[in-house]
């Protein structure tokens, strides 16, 4: 005789919304929630940054003119071929001239880190829709980035512009107070600060040495790892954390089986 089995098959997706069902449940049960976001290649894509960046390069009088082969080859690069590493992304690219390396990766530099430009950035898939969802259930959200007060004004500006809640009371930013101070030393000690405002009750990170950090300070939140780009550094992302792409959850699938 056949019986028919109903069986509830969750996929890795399935079962990370179900943990992320957690966070809205935490924030509507804990006293003064909050929940801790970074942002380059958390909440907002860098490589949109980059790429706008190679653009301006390639259509330069200067570079066409001393560098016209490399230009056409950079011009073919697209944003999704962006690596962590600039010069990782250009040899890839095929792009081997050293003199051009050097030069297009001191053209990025003198760029990527300013207001200007980090206002290019966009936002991951449904991130917006979440953290306003987040905060409308009552969470404190923090931007705790690796930015420093330099690139502070066009942070904001892009938050706003991206349509981020940012209030400076309920959603606030915090930026380094140097760009030489290393992320994870100034993350560490910004953790004092954000205990201030209420309790972690979850945490979205890219790096992964950032994040383990972040699991040991705040034990009982939980911890989102956003596998988007992260640097090269040997340092592997907590089996702890919940793996996600972007913000769009799809909903737990179920099928039946038929068995003898």
């Amino acid at each position: 005789m056949k019986v028919l089995f109903l069986l509830v098959i969750m996929t890795k997706a399935a079962f990370a919304n179900t943990r992320l069902g957690k966070i809205q449940q935490l924030i509507t049960t804990t006293e003064k929630p909050v929940v801790i976001f970074d942002l380059d290649d958390t909440l907002f894509y860098s490589s949109s940054r980059t790429f706008i960046i190679f653009k301006e390069l390639a259509n330069s009088d200067e570079f066409q003119e001393k560098y016209p082969d490399q230009v056409k080859k950079l011009l073919k690069i697209k944003q999704s071929e962006i690596e962590y590493s600039i010069k990782e992304t250009l040899t890839n690219a095929g792009i081997t001239h050293e003199e051009f390396l050097n030069e297009a990766l001191d053209y990025w530099k003198e760029r990527f880190f300013t207001d200007e430009y980090v206002k290019e950035d966009t936002p991951v898939e449904g991130g917006r829709e979440y953290v306003h969802k987040l905060k409308y259930l009552g969470a404190t959200i923090v931007y705790l980035t690796g930015r420093d007060h330099t690139m502070r004004a066009g942070t904001i500006e892009s938050l706003e512009n991206s349509g981020f809640p940012y209030d400076a009371i309920t959603s606030i930013l915090i930026t380094k107070e140097r760009f030489d101070i290393p992320d994870i030393d100034y993350k560490k000690a910004a953790f004092k600060k954000i205990d201030k405002l209420g309790n972690v009750v979850a945490f979205f990170e890219n790096e992964p040495k950032n994040l383990n950090a972040m699991i040991e300070n705040f034990p009982n939140a939980v911890p989102v790892f956003l596998d988007i780009k992260h640097s090269p550094a040997p340092v592997k992302p907590s089996e702890k954390a919940i793996k996600i792409k972007n913000y769009i959850f799809k909903p737990v699938t179920s099928t039946c089986l038929l068995l003898n």
